[in-house]
């Protein structure tokens, strides 16, 4: 990684047209004040109206007018700069929004293959899979019914809009072809000459526009800029012609006429007719999975893929963006869905070498990468590292407790009457969405890889079934998002990864050994080479296109399908997590910091993220479960009996199954508020939310047919659960349980806060997340934060000489703990930045009775030290509301090294402790008056002093 700005630690924010740059600028003395270096901000370029998230963007080249626009952003920047903040920007390499507020998709569906910009959009114009009816054409599946019944409805319909004619479908209107205008123009034109009989000037001007436009459609070889030219001046004309009362009223008669009437299917023949002229095809929307032509994001209709790995649409798309860089109003980027594009490596050297162009080499670069168990990034890639899905997953685990696997297991395939490992469940749940989310893509590649196979003479004989079953197979057992061959080399990474999946795949079809031996030798290069370079070259662009497929398909059926199934402990059901796993010790904790600060020392420190399925508030609670998994049962039983009758019979099968309804008290075990303020609205975001995820599950119902009936019986079962009438005696069961599982879980999650905040990395916060935020998956993750609240703690904090810890934990549930742990540590980070960001990271042996309940270990950088101590496992130490505290902790003692030092100093308690020199320091001692300990020692103490 070239050298660079690196933050020392970030805070995301969620922007929209409700909280945008203004709103920002607001918080920054705040931010400043809880030691906040870098704002990291969600997309900022225009986006489409009203976007929550900005990942649609319509226009590249503005920043978004709904946030505040260009003065705005500025003003944000600025206020930034003055406390000597940086700006960390998600940016989109990948898609833009399909939709017309995109200028550049609305040229493309007006001139097809002839606009300047058919090459900017990964699309397919001689798509094999539709027999020629899509020859340079766009597949548009935005109809809710077939295409004939949609049109005789009367429900598609010509119409002036902005002195444009369009083609509308309810809100939607679409371009039309200036050849369509010929047509439309005219309609009777006799009629419209004897109207304009008295006008001869009038009439010329008519005449001579609609000869241009016979030119313009006769001569399909202009230059795409010379059309553009046209274009815009032949409307222009038009606009002017339509000022005139007699023409205008002569269109809008036409236009009725056109439109045809329902119940008179011939009447819709012209209107048939035009509609069928466009650079597009009007579709059901059920034909997209099978037919569409261009490249989506995931299995979003109206994100359309664009090919950022040409020059010039890389050029076009990040000029803004590298401005801003180069004006240093950007430090940073977080490039979103890296493994989306076609070459990433080549994507990044490229963006590394534009922005060293702009005199902005020094930007922080991190990619959004999901990583599988053993699989590393890629070490070539000019980045700093990932957004921390990895070290999210790694922290979690640390909490789960092992031994409560069986009892876990045992009660999932009881509750759920799933006998499938996880594994295999995603394996299942990854073919079902190649079969009904990418059924298109699947026919592509296979007819693709049809024609590679017969240009090979082991290949030729190969059935296109068996290909296509090949094909499926591999993708499907392929246990990462992608592999990364860019050339006619495969690095050893790619290559053991693909024999990983193939022999999977071979397992699982054996009768598919012939095919899955071809697709081997063409994945990894092995095949003859050819003579022919263009051969040798169709071979590499098809490894290429798999790749990006695999992404998608790995996307949806692992992580927003089987992660929705598999309800054992959904604290583990995190994006990048492996909900199968056993829990991680303290030992395998510390080689995975060791192994990542010596490669990505960089990475960022997640904890929760705008896509994480539960904040981390939530999982802290959840992970508690593993820890008391025999009680967690017997409750499951008893609540089972209590609320066997609030289900609803449908389809003779109650509602919900246990499946569901082991996500549904984890649910509220989790997110269950602190605030009594917070309780009305908690209904409501439950059944939200079991709406959200039983339709990403699709097991009773589903994004594109829902089951009504079945989501109404989910919502009454959560409103006759919540009802204190209702539901006594399995609340007045409930809520004790659900009490000390969130004391335990705000110990959990504070330790893990400690962790985030000292470990190798840049820690980074969502927003919101330093009090308490027991949030679900987005949308519920993107509430409003108030931050008025959260200014007048930390005011109220940061003027008491110190705040004592045991206070704050006594009043644990107000979060000024959890914000007052954030501030100190922050503060240290700030104090000693040397320490943090380029110590050494020391794992310290634990030994006693409670040895394995700790993580410990030592960040050193020269003379300077910190001793962190964070507490692991904590139901099995104190019964709730007492804190693991001094003797607790029995004989439990931290081996130091040699040179560690002997005199340490408490950072949050102002305590001094002066070791025996046994090296063997007792944790009681460490731990007496806060669950969790930062000891200091050396230059630390005193550069730290002036902010105790």
């Amino acid at each position: 990684m070239p050298d660079s700005h690196v933050p020392r630690a970030t805070y995301r924010v969620q922007l929209t047209p409700e909280f945008g740059f203004a709103a920002a600028r607001r918080i920054v003395p705040y931010l400043h004040a809880l030691g906040i270096t870098d704002l990291y901000c969600s997309p900022i370029l225009t986006a489409r109206s009203g976007s929550q998230h900005g990942y649609d963007v319509t226009n590249p080249h503005e920043i978004n007018p709904e946030l505040g626009g260009r003065a705005e952003f500025e003003a944000l920047a600025a206020a930034l700069r003055e406390r000597g903040m940086g700006l960390l920007l998600d940016i989109v390499p990948n898609h833009m929004a399909a939709s017309v507020e995109n200028p550049w998709w609305a040229d493309v569906l007006e001139s097809g293959i002839a606009s300047p910009y058919a090459g900017y959009f990964d699309i397919e114009w001689d798509s094999a899979l539709a027999n020629g009816v899509l020859e340079n054409r766009v597949l548009l599946p935005i109809l809710g019914a077939p295409y004939g019944q949609t049109l005789e409805n009367g429900e598609l319909r010509l119409a002036l809009a902005d002195d444009r004619i369009v083609l509308r479908y309810f809100e939607t209107a679409l371009p039309l072809s200036l050849a369509s205008y010929r047509l439309i123009l005219r309609w009777h034109l006799h009629a419209l000459d004897v109207a304009l009989s008295g006008g001869p000037a009038l009439s010329h001007q008519y005449s001579s526009l609609l000869e241009q436009l016979d030119r313009l459609s006769a001569d399909q070889d202009t230059e795409p800029a010379a059309r553009i030219h046209l274009r815009r001046s032949l409307l222009a004309e038009l606009r002017r012609l339509l000022g005139v009362p007699v023409i205008r009223e002569h269109l809008e008669r036409a236009l009725t006429a056109i439109n045809g009437r329902p119940g008179q299917p011939r009447s819709f023949d012209l209107l048939d007719r035009i509609i069928g002229e466009q650079a597009y095809r009007l579709a059901f929307w059920e034909l997209a999975r099978e037919r569409i032509n261009y490249r989506r994001f995931f299995d979003v209709n109206d994100l359309v893929a664009i090919r950022v790995e040409e020059q010039a649409v890389f050029a076009d798309t990040h000029r803004l963006i590298l401005e801003l860089a180069s004006a240093r109003l950007v430090t940073g980027l977080r490039i979103d869905h890296i493994d989306g594009l076609r070459d990433p490596l080549g994507y990044l050297v490229r963006l590394r070498e534009a922005l060293v162009e702009a005199d902005a080499d020094d930007c922080y670069l991190v990619v959004e990468k999901i990583l599988a168990p053993g699989e590393d990034l890629p070490p070539d890639w000019p980045i700093a590292g990932t957004t921390g899905y990895d070290f999210l997953n790694q922290l979690g685990g640390l909490f789960v407790d092992r031994a409560g696997d069986p009892a876990l297991d045992a009660i999932y395939r009881r509750w759920s009457g799933l006998s499938l490992d996880f594994p295999e469940l995603a394996y299942q749940q990854k073919r079902r969405v190649l079969d009904e989310l990418f059924a298109g893509s699947v026919n592509a590649l296979s007819l693709w890889l049809d024609q590679i196979a017969e240009s090979d003479r082991h290949g030729r004989d190969l059935p296109l079934a068996s290909l296509r079953q090949a094909l499926v197979e591999l993708t499907a057992s392929l246990p990462i998002y992608r592999t990364y061959i860019r050339d006619f080399n495969v690095a050893p990474a790619d290559r053991r990864w693909i024999e990983r999946a193939l022999a999977d795949a071979a397992r699982a079809r054996p009768d598919l050994s012939h095919a899955l031996s071809f697709l081997r030798r063409l994945l990894l290069q092995e095949l003859p080479v050819s003579p022919r370079e263009k051969e040798r070259t169709e071979r590499l662009s098809f490894v290429l296109s798999w790749q990006q497929f695999t992404s998608p398909v790995m996307a949806k059926g692992y992580e927003d399908t089987a992660l929705y199934i598999y309800n054992r402990l959904v604290a583990q059901n995190e994006v990048g997590g492996h909900p199968e796993a056993p829990g991680v010790t303290p030992a395998e904790f510390h080689d995975y910091v060791l192994a990542r600060q010596e490669r990505w020392p960089g990475s960022m420190n997640a904890s929760s993220t705008h896509d994480t399925k539960r904040g981390e508030d939530v999982r802290a609670r959840l992970v508690v479960l593993s820890q008391i998994a025999g009680e967690w049962e017997s409750r499951l039983d008893r609540w089972a009996a209590l609320n066997a009758d609030k289900r609803t019979v449908i389809d003779d099968q109650p509602v919900p199954g246990g499946n569901t309804e082991l996500l549904i008290y984890q649910t509220l075990l989790g997110a269950w508020p602190l605030e009594d303020a917070e309780l009305p609205g908690f209904p409501g975001r439950v059944k939200d939310y079991l709406v959200k995820a039983s339709r990403e599950a699709k097991t009773h119902t589903g994004w594109t047919a829902p089951n009504l009936a079945y989501e109404a019986a989910l919502a009454a079962f959560v409103d006759r659960l919540l009802d204190a009438a209702e539901s006594r005696d399995f609340l007045a069961d409930f809520r004790p349980f659900q009490a000390r599982l969130a004391f335990w879980g705000a110990l959990t999650s504070l330790s893990q806060l400690l962790i985030k905040l000292t470990a190798p990395g840049v820690p980074d916060s969502y927003q919101g997340n330093e009090l308490w935020a027991l949030n679900l998956v987005d949308p519920d993750n993107r509430r409003p934060v108030d931050y008025a609240r959260r200014e007048q703690m930390l005011a109220s904090l940061t003027a008491e000489a110190p705040p004592d810890p045991a206070a704050l934990l006594r009043d644990w549930r107000d979060g000024r703990v959890k914000l007052w742990l954030t501030w100190r540590l922050l503060a240290l980070r700030a104090a000693c930045p040397a320490l943090f960001r380029d110590g050494d990271y020391l794992p310290i042996a634990v030994e006693g009775e409670h040895a394995q309940h700790l993580l410990a270990f030592l960040r050193r950088h020269d003379a300077a030290w910190a001793l962190l101590v964070a507490p692991r496992l904590m139901a099995e130490l104190a019964p709730p509301e007492e804190f693991p505290i001094g003797g607790v902790w029995g004989d439990t003692v931290l081996r130091l090294s040699e040179n560690a030092p002997v005199a340490w100093d408490s950072f949050l308690t102002g305590e001094r402790l002066v070791g025996d020199g046994t090296r063997a320091v007792p944790v009681a001692r460490l731990l007496a008056r806060a669950p969790f300990g930062v000891w200091l020692s050396g230059v630390v103490a005193a550069g730290v002093a002036g902010i105790r």
